[in-house]
């Protein structure tokens, strides 16, 4: 006997207090989280990637450097995108100093931290431990650096937004790194793990370009709203006359049984030049723009000025563009159509049979690419990237490895069936530090066809679908 499916088994769930992940998704359908504690948690605000109030605390770094610790050639980091999973959700951003040192700055959520009044003078505080490793992605089995913060966060700062701590990294010219992050809330003892890399390859690459707000606090994220302004420095250049590579609208990733994948960034639809040394930027028009000293495509920094709500969507126009994985000819839907609305209710009803069904597929849908745009941006929006597409049509991997510039994600549990593997490859030295592409030949069992179906009949899991035939027989 077949087993009613429980829609939610599998997809991406969301944390209790300050996630920045609450948004208001299309139709009317609210992600509610709850507070860890009314009287202490505050509701996030999106800029950027969010707009942030920046309180930077003096902490003391205990910095060291091992080249000798081992640890697996793979790393296991099941959970690293589904934020459910953490209760810390820090904002990382990496700046280069010099050809030897570079700056890694965590944004931390006070909101999101446990509090309590066990300690000696019994006053309300929480304890944060931040620990960062470095890899070189030609040796991953050993540490290059470490360094480390600890803090303690007391009730003042429950009124802010953010809490900033900046730590220093030994990372070397001409060299890739892979830099691990660990945040530990550690009156909860719950850890976050998260993955970045540290782009170091020559000299312009985009971590060189520090991108800040008015009030000097760093800008986290590649979105930049209407008439905000930030501020670009290079260390080592004087950025008198910067080459702007301008893209009204790059195009969104190729199913994965193309071997063939998008290459960022590709010709731009202008190019100019603009003073910025001593003074903060706008972007004066929707897209992409690639900030740089030369005048070499993909070298710089990409900030993009998208959707008024990035990284979630609002119009319906808006809505429709990202069915292009499931519906193909939506574009030239989106020409013909007179009513957009009526174009999106009838597209998703048809999938799903029934108004209900319906409302949790686009719930569904829409929560996946608002988690594409918010992990997987780089020279354009999330959803439009290799990993955005394959996270919005086959969702949260069961598992996800690391190791050098390889990430592979794994669908499926093995019972009686093929595991569905994507492999992505870093490609390094390019104005984005989240730039992964497919490697079409490298993966296996696609099941491109099966996903397609199941989301025209209104079926996203097919993978569990299959463990519970494995079941069954």
């Amino acid at each position: 006997m077949r087993r009613r499916k429980n829609w939610n088994r599998r997809e991406v769930s969301f944390s209790d207090g300050g996630c920045p992940f609450l948004t208001i998704l299309p139709y009317n359908i609210t992600l509610r989280l709850l507070m860890l504690k009314k009287a202490m948690c505050t509701r996030w605000k999106l800029n950027g990637h969010f707009t942030l109030g920046m309180v930077i605390l003096f902490t003391a770094f205990l910095v060291s450097c091992s080249g000798s610790r081992k640890i697996q050639q793979s790393i296991k980091l099941t959970s690293m995108y589904n934020p459910g999973a953490n209760t810390v959700h820090p904002e990382v951003k990496v700046f280069h100093l010099n050809d030897s040192l570079s700056e890694l700055n965590v944004a931390i959520y006070p909101s999101e931290l446990l509090f309590n009044q066990a300690n000696p003078d019994s006053v309300l505080q929480g304890k944060v431990k931040i620990t960062a490793q470095l890899y070189d992605v030609k040796d991953s089995s050993a540490v290059v650096d470490t360094a480390s913060a600890s803090l303690v966060v007391n009730q003042q700062s429950l009124g802010k937004s953010t809490i900033l701590t900046k730590l220093p990294l030994r990372a070397k010219i001409g060299h890739a790194y892979v830099l691990n992050l660990l945040v530990t809330d550690v009156l909860r003892e719950r850890t976050t793990i998260s993955l970045s890399m540290v782009d170091k390859l020559n000299h312009n690459t985009g971590q060189w370009y520090r991108t800040s707000l008015d009030d000097g606090s760093p800008f986290f994220g590649i979105s930049v709203k209407p008439n905000q302004l930030v501020h670009i420095t290079h260390p080592l250049r004087v950025l008198d006359s910067a080459y702007v590579f301008y893209y009204k609208a790059l195009p969104v990733a190729k199913p994965p049984v193309v071997a063939f994948r998008v290459d960022y960034p590709p010709t731009a639809d202008s190019v100019w030049k603009w003073k910025i040394a001593g003074r903060s930027v706008t972007l004066p028009y929707k897209g992409v723009y690639i900030i740089c000293t030369d005048s070499i495509p993909g070298k710089g920094v990409v900030l993009g000025r998208f959707n008024a709500g990035f990284p979630k969507i609002a119009t319906n126009e808006e809505l429709l563009a990202p069915m292009v994985y499931i519906q193909p000819n939506i574009h030239d839907s989106l020409l013909r159509a007179a009513n957009k609305k009526l174009l999106l209710d009838s597209l998703w009803l048809a999938r799903a049979g029934d108004h209900e069904s319906a409302r949790e597929l686009i719930r569904i849908y829409y929560n996946r690419l608002f988690l594409a745009n918010y992990f997987f941006s780089s020279y354009t929006e999330g959803w439009k990237t290799d990993r955005g597409m394959v996270f919005m049509i086959y969702g949260l991997p069961n598992q996800i490895f690391r190791y050098g510039l390889n990430e592979v994600w794994v669908y499926g549990t093995g019972k009686g069936q093929k595991l569905t593997r994507f492999h992505f490859v870093y490609r390094q030295g390019g104005a984005s530090p989240n730039d992964f592409v497919l490697d079409y030949r490298r993966s296996s069992n696609l099941k491109w066809s099966m996903i397609q179906q199941g989301w025209s009949h209104g079926k996203p899991f097919i993978f569990d679908d299959e463990d519970d035939d494995a079941q069954d027989q």
